[in-house]
């Protein structure tokens, strides 16, 4: 029995240290379930324990054995900087991962974002539940300026800005007309449209213009990141020079927006906006959460639009001014301020506008108690 026994375990031992994973736990400390939220875990831990592995052989499973979506992130780097796939984690409970060597699942992205050079240079950016743009300098030469962000209802878990852009631009069918999958019709103009952030001097808006460099960092299948730099222009007596850094990941409503001013002297304040068509126009906020929750007037063919902001964990005042809804707060000149910005549609998962404030009021709650993650 010793002369097979120890060689047995010498084998299951040799096994176990040319087959290493990282073991990762995530706990839900909230009374309701949380699926398909994004774990992160830094490149750099997942090596410590895998060793110098090519990011074209690492993949994530659940505990049944299971290999789900994963995504190498580099952030604009030449090097990977994070690991991430999408948790499902019980009310109060917890689930458990392993990262290991291996061929990640092949699926259709769910995140994707572009430079639109046919369309005066728009950026457009969607995930398989909501779709976004923003405006670059070809169209700011026409004379239409805006720094706002544009909302696109979708209907549809595909991905459409290529096909509806083609289709559009191509003269088959105009996305300002819904056939199906959803359609454009949000009116941003000179405004902060869907969630935009901008200085607030004095109660009083002060507006950028087109964004003047658009630059991709990450592209599927979870999350797409993109980097607009704009020109410089003047708040005050200072020159401020806006850059943003926008990322949403697949089954989100909510960007992730990292504003950056540079310029900007210890202190200013600023405000994240939504744009006001009508006094009949409905919200909900929690400016102690930092979140405002709004509901537009419904169009009779085209159903009714939501947005949203979310600024975590600072003060923030809630206010309707500039025919906008307003979330102000304090931007610290030596660090970026991290907000969430992004919308819904009746006809895309949301009745009634009380669904789509119960969906921020979670939202915000997932940000204040972010998922627990453990290691071993």
């Amino acid at each position: 029995m010793k002369k097979i026994f120890l060689p047995l375990l010498a084998l299951a031992f040799a096994a176990s240290c040319s087959n290493p994973a990282l073991t990762v736990t995530a706990t839900n400390s909230l009374a309701f379930d949380r699926n398909n939220e994004t774990v992160e875990i830094d490149w750099i831990t997942v090596q410590g324990k895998l060793g110098n592995v090519p990011p074209d052989n690492v993949c994530v499973t659940d505990a049944q054995g299971n290999t789900l979506l994963s995504q190498v992130v580099y952030e604009g780097m030449e090097d990977p900087q994070k690991f991430i796939f999408q948790a499902n984690v019980a009310q109060r409970g917890k689930s458990v991962y392993t990262i290991k060597k291996g061929k990640p699942l092949i699926q259709p992205s769910k995140a994707y974002g572009r430079l639109v050079p046919e369309r005066k240079d728009d950026y457009a950016w969607e995930n398989n539940r909501v779709a976004f743009r923003m405006y670059g300098p070809a169209l700011e030469a026409t004379g239409e300026i805006s720094n706002g962000i544009d909302l696109w209802a979708k209907r549809t878990e595909d991905l459409v800005v290529d096909k509806w852009y083609k289709d559009d631009l191509g003269g088959v069918r105009p996305y300002h007309e819904d056939h199906g999958e959803g359609l454009d019709f949000y009116k941003v103009g000179r405004t902060l449209g869907a969630g935009a952030m901008a200085p607030y001097v004095n109660n009083k808006l002060v507006l950028g213009n087109n964004f003047v460099l658009a630059q991709t960092l990450d592209n599927g299948p979870i999350r797409t990141t993109f980097e607009l730099k704009y020109a410089p222009f003047k708040v005050e007596n200072q020159v401020v020079l806006e850059v943003r850094r926008i990322s949403l990941d697949a089954y989100a409503h909510l960007n992730k927006v990292r504003e950056v001013y540079v310029g900007v002297g210890a202190q200013m304040t600023v405000a994240a906006g939504i744009v006001i068509r009508n006094d009949k126009d409905g919200y909900e906020s929690d400016a102690a959460n930092g979140w405002v929750a709004y509901s537009d007037t419904p169009d009779e063919k085209s159903g009714r639009l939501y947005v949203a902001t979310i600024i975590p964990n600072q003060p923030t005042q809630i206010k309707v001014a500039e025919s906008h809804l307003l979330s102000i707060a304090a931007y610290k000149g030596v660090e970026p301020l991290t907000y969430y910005c992004g919308g819904g549609w009746s006809k895309g998962g949301f009745p009634t506008e009380n669904d789509w404030y119960k969906y921020v009021a979670v939202e915000s709650e997932k940000l204040h108690n972010p998922l627990e993650i453990f290691f071993r």
